[in-house]
Parts: structure tokens; sequence; C-alpha cells
């Protein structure tokens, strides 16, 4: 919702979830027969009052910042250091 109603900036990467929504809630814990992992499924959806041209999609980011493997082997966030950049302007 923020994101539709531009009420924040998103920096970073696409998210992983989904703009118009998600599926979380209660969960019904079930057991794979065979391997007996046993697992959470969601049972509620939940969707937003929101219009995308991508519904299949996550939340894209207004600023791009993609952390490179050196980035993240030096434990160096640069998505943070970005956000925190931007604020202070």
């Amino acid at each position: 919702m923020a994101k539709f109603h531009k009420a924040a900036t998103f920096v970073g990467e696409e998210t992983g979830g989904a703009f118009t929504g998600n599926t979380s809630g209660a969960t019904a814990q079930i057991e794979l027969p065979h391997s007996k992992i046993r697992i959470g499924v969601p049972l509620i959806g939940y969707y937003m009052a929101v219009e995308t041209k991508q519904p299949d999609r996550g939340i894209f980011p207004d600023v791009t910042v993609a952390p490179t493997i050196e980035d993240l082997l030096a434990g160096r966030d640069v998505v943070l250091e970005r956000a925190i950049a931007l604020a202070k302007t």
C-alpha cells in the first residue's frame, strides 16, 4: 500500500513477495508422507486494493541497489547505506 500510494521510497531489489498481496495468517501443519518433513501451509490470502501492470511480481524499488558478492563477503550493507544517504538529502 505504501508503494501504491507513493508514501515511501523503496530502495534495493524487487521483493520476493507479491505487490498485490500475500498468503499468510493461519497455517495448516502437514507432514509429507515419504520424507516425513513437516511444513506449514498458509490458509489465508490477503489482497490489496491496488492496481499494477505486473500482478505476478514483487514490489519494484524506486532506487535499485544490488549488493555484489564482495559487499556481502565484507559485511557491507550497500542498500542501507544508500537509504541513509537518500534520507539525508
